[in-house]
């Protein structure tokens, strides 16, 4: 069986991208989420004008905290966002595939990276779990 995380290799890198045939970091994240967990999260394709926009992004990712659909995690799970640093912004997503690895969108398309080498470990700011992705006890 095909790990979920093979099926978006290679998607390609496009500003305000949102499908299969080109996406974001953030488009990439609501492509996951609403083909692998039915979660449909918002697209904020009209409230940037392209991913070099840090700041914009940036003001965005941290909106976005203060709702209610995410929370800071420690530990980390399939499904989670990783929030990183671009610069002085946090403009950048990633999923997490498994401790250590990550789904994201790089310049030359969605690739699996591992965020714990020092590339990207000093730029990681957070682990966040949307709503849908955490269990109640019992």
């Amino acid at each position: 069986m095909t790990h979920w995380s093979g099926k978006y290799l290679g998607v390609p890198h496009r500003d305000l991208g949102r499908d299969r045939t080109g996406a974001d970091c953030w488009g990439l994240l609501r492509l996951v989420y609403a083909a692998e967990l039915g979660v449909e999260l918002p697209s904020y394709a009209g409230a940037y004008h392209s991913a070099a926009e840090a700041a914009e992004i940036a003001a965005l990712i941290d909106g976005a905290e203060d709702w209610t659909e995410w929370q800071p995690v420690t530990a980390e799970q399939p499904f989670d966002a990783a929030l990183f640093r671009r610069g002085s912004h946090r403009s950048h997503v990633g999923i997490i595939v498994r401790p250590g690895l990550m789904l994201h969108m790089a310049e030359t398309g969605a690739r699996i990276e591992d965020y714990r080498l020092p590339r990207w470990s000093g730029r990681l700011t957070g682990l966040y779990r949307h709503v849908s992705q955490i269990r109640s006890p019992g």
